[in-house]
């Protein structure tokens, strides 16, 4: 894999950032892999300065652990740390349904009512990938819109150590149909500026998925 340098914007690390993310997000660097400046550097064609760059960032943003003399591996969490992740996105969540209803502008609307249409292909055409990639766009949009870097830092960093587990959820059908509906609930109240009701999708939606334990196997 080489990087395509003619696609997107930003730095060279910051490209590379993106791309390693989004194999963190698509269960393609499983949680507990190792990475390492050399291998990523060959695998997609660039110098070792801007990848260790890119490790770096990933690190503060929570998809990595860098151990010194031991290299980078992918963010392992456990069950307890996932629970609790949960309950402090939640919190967040909470917060945040109220700045976005207060702030969200026609534009913005009108933004999520197009990635909800993409996410809605995805979902029908059962592309998991697509639909984690358009998945975390909504987030991200939504953590924007709340204008808070304090709480969007706190919510990103969480989420990213998430990852795997939203990954494996999406492999059953009752679970992701679920999430999918939840989705079109939070545009629908967001389109209504509807504090209470963004709050309870919110709620909904940052609930611990209990099955998940019982049979994911050492992935966990």
């Amino acid at each position: 894999m080489t990087l395509d340098l003619g696609m997107g914007g930003g730095t060279l690390s910051s490209q590379l950032f993106e791309k390693v993310r989004d194999l963190i997000y698509l269960g393609k660097l499983p949680p507990g892999s190792q990475v390492t400046e050399q291998g990523l550097s060959r695998q997609f064609g660039v110098s070792r300065t801007p990848m260790r760059e890119a490790l770096r960032t990933l690190e503060s943003r929570g998809f990595v652990e860098i151990t010194p003399n031991k290299g980078a591996r992918v963010g392992v969490i456990a069950e307890d740390e996932y629970l609790t992740g949960l309950q402090i996105v939640a919190a967040v969540d909470d917060i945040l349904a109220e700045r976005i209803c207060r702030r969200v502008t026609d534009d913005d609307i009108a933004h999520l009512e197009v990635l909800e249409g993409l996410l809605t292909k995805a979902y029908e055409k059962r592309d998991r990938e697509r639909y984690l990639r358009i998945n975390y766009q909504i987030h991200d949009r939504l953590e924007a819109i709340g204008e808070s870097h304090f709480l969007r830092s706190i919510r990103s960093f969480i989420a990213a150590r998430l990852t795997s587990k939203t990954h494996m959820l999406l492999g059953k059908p009752e679970i992701w149909k679920r999430f999918y509906e939840e989705h079109l609930a939070m545009t629908a109240a967001i389109r209504g500026r509807d504090v209470e009701a963004l709050r309870k999708v919110f709620r909904s939606h940052n609930q611990p998925i209990e099955s998940v334990t019982a049979d994911t196997g050492p992935e966990d």
